[in-house]
């Protein structure tokens, strides 16, 4: 599967989903990161994030969070924050 989104900000946050059950999230400062493995489910174009990552450990940032769901991107509902996948990018590009 390997969709990856991506938010357009200066602190570099990035949402891969790896399977239909398991996605990482990552975030870079600059050279420093982290990279976050959590369950996810998808309903009625819904994406939810589980309460815990894999290691049973909450994360505030990303976790219970709730992101609208389509080919093209992924928007936080609580915070309307946007990640958009890589294929549309690239396709947004190469159309400019």
């Amino acid at each position: 599967m390997m969709d990856k989104w991506i938010e357009v900000d200066s602190v570099h946050k990035s949402i891969a989903l790896k399977n239909d059950s398991i996605l990482e999230f990552s975030k870079l400062y600059g050279r420093l990161g982290s990279l976050m493995t959590m369950r996810y489910v998808i309903i009625n174009n819904e994406l939810i994030i589980d309460s815990t990552d894999i290691g049973g450990y909450y994360i505030p940032e990303i976790s219970n969070v709730h992101f609208i769901y389509s080919k093209d991107s992924l928007i936080n509902k609580k915070t309307n924050e946007t990640y958009y996948n890589q294929k549309y990018l690239k396709k947004t590009y190469k159309m400019k």
